[in-house]
């Protein structure tokens, strides 16, 4: 008897050494850190964390209390701020006259099914962003929402989400596709617009999440790199048609309205289009007609005082 509680106490005392050291090295580190800091920044605060974290050194309660901290912030970031979705690819397969490219498209879509039933997802951004717009079931996916409409994929991004629509332009906000309350929101289409996608311009809208989802990665599109290797392709995916669509504008706006019109009369439409193309950082040397149709997709920039707008021409509709 008097060996096994030798054993445990042998045990327990090298468990509480080992805690000890552990306490002390940690501490020590980042004492020595923010003395580093207040060397180069000579910022008080600094230097009054180093003294705070050295007295902390033999405190193994606050060393405890510190990594659970870290182990809950490493698991909060995983789960909502760290990007979880792959960019999507379209291939160069649509050209509005010519119909063996149509017909390629068609053939490459058909043959894009993945599977997603086993897999676990930390959100449902993930969800269903791992979905191939091209086999998605969009009057299943009505079935759990009536308010989804279309389903929205950008190349080069991580956009591919079915887009909700309802009466105002606020609900959606804060709630997300399952209409539970969700400060992320859900990308959803202008209560204005047609959801046949018959307007001249309809617009889209979703938050500018760090984490790259909803419209977090519309960013991507405002860089060279994009600019050189993307095909410029967006494609709306509605229960019965592929809508195509080309970028020809992207820009960083002020908080207006000027680029949300959504009814042109007269001649409107056409220097609506002007105003559009003139603001764009790239050139896509697409022409705009009266007689075209656009849609604009619309993010806060990264310090949320202006917008991070994109517009896509439609370049052809492709039966399903």
């Amino acid at each position: 008897m008097k060996f096994i509680k030798y054993i445990i106490k042998s045990t327990i005392s090298g468990y509480k050494f080992l805690l000890d050291e552990l306490c002390n090295g940690f501490f020590t580190i980042i004492s020595f850190l923010f003395s580093i800091l207040y060397i180069v920044f000579r910022l008080s605060l600094f230097d009054h964390l180093s003294l705070y974290f050295k007295k902390k050194e033999k405190n193994v309660y606050f060393y405890v209390f510190t990594q659970l901290l870290i182990i809950s912030l490493v698991i909060f970031i995983n789960c909502f701020y760290v990007p979880n979705q792959k960019t999507v690819s379209l291939q160069r397969t649509i050209n509005k006259d010519n119909e063996n490219h149509i017909s390629e498209f068609k053939n490459t879509i058909s043959n894009g099914f993945e599977d997603t039933t086993n897999k676990t997802y930390l959100n449902l951004f993930q969800y269903y962003g791992s979905l191939d717009y091209s086999i998605i079931d969009l009057e299943s996916m009505k079935s759990n929402n009536p308010d989804i409409v279309v389903y929205l994929t950008v190349d080069g991004t991580n956009i591919n989400y079915p887009i909700v629509q309802t009466n105002n332009n606020d609900y959606y906000l804060n709630n997300d596709i399952n209409k539970n309350y969700s400060l992320n929101g859900w990308p959803f289409m202008d209560f204005r617009n047609n959801s046949e996608m018959s307007d001249k311009n309809t617009i889209f809208y979703g938050h500018n999440l760090l984490n790259k989802t909803s419209f977090g990665s519309l960013k991507n599109i405002f860089s060279i790199k994009w600019f050189n290797d993307s095909t410029h392709q967006i494609i709306v995916t509605s229960s019965d048609y592929y809508y195509i669509y080309n970028i020809f504008s992207i820009y960083e706006s002020d908080a207006s309205v000027d680029y949300l019109m959504v009814d042109f009369y007269n001649n409107e439409f056409e220097q609506f289009i002007i105003n559009l193309k003139s603001k764009s950082i790239f050139d896509f040397n697409i022409d705009v007609s009266n007689d075209d149709k656009i849609i604009t997709l619309s993010t806060c920039s990264d310090d949320s005082n202006k917008r991070r707008v994109v517009h896509a021409k439609l370049m052809n509709i492709i039966n399903k």
